[in-house]
């Protein structure tokens, strides 16, 4: 059976209370990414503990643009529906 590829996305929601907070688009999407891209705060407290990501492209992560988004396969035996997105797979470096 062909396995399912998810692309990783930032939690727009999360994207957008991080750029309120004045942390580039980029610096959040990053700090999202390392941080398992479910809480404001983790993705905050990452990004000020770590101030060197400002300069930092999504690209050295595996992630460079809408079309070349880094892919994480699904488990096969995965029973989950696909709707639920609550349970998106992460792939770390």
């Amino acid at each position: 059976m062909e396995q399912e590829i998810e692309q990783w996305r930032p939690n727009e929601n999360l994207l957008e209370i991080l750029v309120t907070m004045g942390i580039t688009k980029n610096a959040a999407e990053i700090a999202l990414y390392y941080t398992g891209n479910e809480s404001a705060d983790a993705a905050a407290t990452f990004y000020f503990d770590n101030p060197d990501i400002e300069g930092t492209s999504l690209s050295v992560i595996g992630v460079s643009d809408e079309k070349d988004v880094k892919t994480v396969p699904k488990d096969e035996g995965d029973d989950s529906s696909e709707e639920d997105d609550s349970k998106n797979e992460m792939c770390y470096l």
